[in-house]
């Protein structure tokens, strides 16, 4: 029993699990993403980024895609794997019925997206 014990902690305190946390610092802006993706009925959105200079703070939010009325997505956990070379730690979440949102704390930082810039010509609306 003891050994046991004894192998389910060393495996959860192997140097791959532990990392050290890191707070953001010198926050940089918003950066709105809006892209999702469905899977068996749960619709993940990634509504925007936290730029900062040491991490990058992604938040997604998830909605169980049904006409049940009674239905709770639960406090499900939810893991963000971006890429080998990025460590995406949880950073609080929260949410009631069939809607979830979560959010992580990415390291290193994310690339910046390249968004292509539209100008609009300035137009006068009545309402």
């Amino acid at each position: 029993m003891v050994e046991g014990l004894r192998i389910v902690f060393a495996d959860l305190l192997s140097e791959e699990r532990i990392h050290a946390l890191v707070e953001p610092t010198g926050f940089l802006k918003f950066i709105p993403v809006l892209r999702s993706v469905t899977v068996d009925k749960l619709s993940h959105t990634v509504t925007y980024l936290k730029q900062y200079s040491n991490a990058s703070i992604v938040h997604i939010e998830t909605e169980m895609i049904t006409s049940e009325p009674f239905v709770h997505l639960g406090h499900a956990m939810f893991e963000l794997s971006i890429a080998p070379e990025y460590l995406c730690t949880p950073n609080g979440g929260g949410g009631s019925g069939k809607t979830r949102q979560h959010s992580f704390v990415v390291t290193p930082p994310l690339p910046e997206p390249e968004f292509q810039r539209v100008l609009l010509k300035e137009i006068a609306v009545t309402i």
